[in-house]
């Protein structure tokens, strides 16, 4: 909560508590935040909204409804000790999955009007690849499977067909395999992408839509 104290004073900021009590206290996972899009899309003008997920953070099983596993047995259990390898893997791509869907979700809310989303994870997870689990290993010692993580921008044809969002996504499908892509760019292709002037903050070498 601490990072959020930096936004706007005329900015909304809602946490878990209220989240969880709104949808009746069940298991946290991301589709408890839909709703406060639908209650935002009735506002006007430009709005920046932040979605800080849970993505698929431990435990896996609280991540996604059992009704909904695709990969199966998975492990249903606190203990990752108790289950198996492929029990854990199961578990974690049923949370990669839910993501999926909650993403499709989102995107859809906002497909007839005039916006961009950004979308990354923070870190990764090792499920025992070398003997190591969960996140959290300094950055300098992370493995691979800690470090690498997605990150995706989607505009919507209205955001597209525009002027400026002509030439975002002409930019932005230039940005090739070959350039590394990491957190740093975030906040400069933002505020970049979405036509935010501030030569003295945004980093030309960061915004991937310069």
């Amino acid at each position: 909560q601490s990072f959020y104290k930096y936004l706007s004073k005329e900015g909304t900021l809602i946490t878990k508590r209220p989240i969880m009590r709104r949808a009746g206290n069940q298991t946290l996972q991301d589709s408890l935040l839909l709703p406060y899009i639908d209650d935002i899309n009735y506002q006007s003008g430009n709005r920046l909204i932040i979605l800080h997920t849970i993505g698929s953070h431990h435990a896996y099983k609280d991540r996604f409804d059992s009704q909904n596993a695709k990969y199966t047995p998975y492990c249903d259990s606190y203990d990752l000790r108790s289950c198996s390898h492929q029990q854990l893997v199961n578990a974690y791509d049923n949370t990669i999955s839910n993501t999926d869907q909650f993403l499709g979700d989102l995107i859809a809310k906002f497909k007839n009007s005039n916006a961009i989303v950004f979308y990354t994870s923070d870190h990764g997870e090792s499920l025992g690849e070398q003997h190591k689990f969960l996140h959290g290993i300094a950055v300098d010692k992370a493995p691979k499977e800690q470090t690498s993580v997605p990150f995706f921008i989607w505009m919507s044809d209205q955001f597209v067909q525009s002027n400026f969002g002509t030439k975002v996504n002409r930019k932005l499908n230039k940005v090739g395999e070959a350039v590394p892509i990491s957190h740093d760019n975030i906040f400069h292709s933002i505020l970049g992408c979405t036509g935010v002037i501030a030569n003295s903050i945004i980093d030309k070498n960061l915004n991937l839509c310069d």
